[in-house]
């Protein structure tokens, strides 16, 4: 009797022991994809992150472009400007010239 109550014992062991083993396997198995699930999202966040910084350093860029040109623009436009005052400047002294001239052929 005590022979099979210690194999009734000693079964019972093994079947808790192969319990506990399943339940360990088990709960590493849902571990290790916790850790992928974890690993999967970080990786899309990351590549979220390094798209929105690529998009702003491009819109940096073109904002740089766009300022650069303006100012291309704007630096030429001055340019011109001078240009233009100059040539008013000397059509003025030419005109005043041509005035004095005037008055010194009349004054004769």
């Amino acid at each position: 009797v005590k022979a099979k109550k210690d194999a009734e014992d000693a079964d019972k062991a093994r079947a808790k022991h192969e319990e506990d083993k399943t339940a360990a396997v088990d709960a590493e198995v849902k571990l290790h994809h916790k850790q992928l699930i974890k690993a999967r999202t970080e990786a899309k966040v990351e590549a979220k992150a390094e798209h929105e910084n690529d998009k702003a350093a491009a819109v940096e860029a073109a904002v740089q472009k766009q300022t650069t040109e303006e100012i291309t623009m704007l630096q030429a436009e001055l340019k011109q400007a001078k240009k233009e005052a100059e040539d008013a400047e000397a059509a003025r002294a030419d005109a005043d010239a041509v005035a004095a001239e005037v008055e010194q052929l009349q004054a004769e």
